[in-house]
């Protein structure tokens, strides 16, 4: 039986951001958290990523503080950005701790946009720790959107 076909089997899930690359593939699964994620908010974003129909192979959880960058099937993040460096480059009024979810958003969309276009900067931060994950050629040409059902496994 095909699990695609057999919707009883399936189930969605409605990430922050997702970014698709060229082929409308789901590459990143963004979380944005209000305060620093607890562990469950990791296995959560893990399980997320390996359920998905195709698997999403990056996953980031952003807080005020850090954003984290996995890989799918690591607990350990690959990359850690101090949220405060993406802000600074794309908010232009002082802000305060904490930072709002719909801001945060807001900005890591952006920047995600920035990094393939580069719309706002010739060299967006964090560059130098998005290349190696090889996560940066996975966002080029691509789409980042809000808020999109993804399919899912239920079993994971």
């Amino acid at each position: 039986m095909d699990l695609i076909e057999d919707r009883k089997y399936l189930r969605a899930i409605r990430p922050d951001l997702v970014a698709f690359d060229p082929d409308d593939k789901p590459v990143l699964i963004v979380e944005v958290k209000g305060v620093t994620p607890v562990p469950e908010s990791v296995s959560q974003l893990l399980s997320y990523m390996d359920s998905a129909v195709p698997a999403v192979p990056f996953g980031m959880l952003a807080d005020p503080k850090d954003i984290r960058i996995y890989q799918s099937g690591s607990p350990i993040p690959v990359a850690i950005i101090p949220t405060a460096d993406i802000l600074r480059h794309y908010v232009t009024a002082e802000f305060s701790r904490p930072v709002s979810s719909a801001l945060l958003t807001t900005t890591i969309e952006a920047w995600l946009s920035d990094l393939d276009s580069h719309w706002h900067s010739e060299i967006p931060p964090a560059v130098r720790e998005m290349t190696p994950i090889g996560l940066l050629p996975r966002l080029k040409s691509g789409t980042i959107e809000r808020e999109v059902s993804l399919v899912c496994h239920p079993i994971h």
